[in-house]
């Protein structure tokens, strides 16, 4: 009906809608689905087409350790979008948390906003930890600390295509961290938490595309 907004009310105050609304306020945290063991770390430097990838797509993601950032209210923001490069379809993550210092297994509240303006479902959202460490300026060692998490939010995930999605998760940060070298961040460990969308790359291909948001956050070891 002319006028009404269309939605689906989903519960915990939580809300999917269509690219055209706005987004519900954010509600209570999701804790992720049971992950296991950790996996191994994943390829790349920087979010990029990965094999099998649609070639008419681009992503204006930024190189790893580089991430688009703002602060606003206390709060480090990232945003990143992924695109057609004809049309006018594209896919836009962002994931925002406290800016602080983090220690061994706190719990981090990341609040997330993805407007999924495409034909293509997410399939769900994907974290983990990555530390970059650094000598002189040069990475030397990529890796995955901790467990890899994933999250359904409920039944809200996979998300179908041209629907939105607002809500917070729960992300726990392992306990094998070191401290940030603040007094100079080219020596030594550099973190980010990673959030990964990954979607199909076509609606009849079952091959997977990814946009990722790279976080980053500083540790504290006390």
């Amino acid at each position: 009906m002319d006028g009404e907004e269309q939605g689906w009310d989903i519960g915990g105050g939580e809300r999917i809608t269509r690219p055209e609304e706005v987004n519900t306020p954010r509600s209570g945290a999701s804790t992720p689905r049971s992950s296991g063991a950790p996996t191994t770390p994943r390829g790349g430097l920087t979010p990029r087409l990965e094999s099998g990838e649609s070639s008419d797509e681009e992503t204006t993601s930024s190189p790893l350790g580089k991430p688009r950032t703002r602060t606003e209210s206390g709060n480090l923001i990232v945003t990143e979008t992924r695109k057609k490069t004809r049309g006018k379809q594209y896919i836009k993550l962002t994931v925002s948390a406290p800016k602080q210092p983090y220690h061994p297994n706190d719990k981090v509240e990341l609040h997330l906003e993805v407007e999924n303006n495409n034909q293509k479902e997410i399939k769900s959202i994907e974290v983990w930890l990555q530390q970059v460490t650094r000598r002189d300026g040069k990475k030397t060692k990529i890796e995955e600390l901790g467990a890899h998490h994933s999250f359904y939010q409920g039944a809200r995930f996979p998300l179908p295509p041209n629907m939105n999605y607002s809500g917070d998760i729960v992300f726990p940060i392992p306990a094998n961290v070191l401290t940030t070298n603040f007094a100079n961040r080219d020596d030594g460990p550099n973190y980010h938490i990673v959030v990964d969308l990954p979607y199909n790359s076509s609606t009849v291909s079952v091959k997977t595309n990814h946009i990722r948001a790279f976080l980053p956050v500083d540790m504290l070891r006390i």
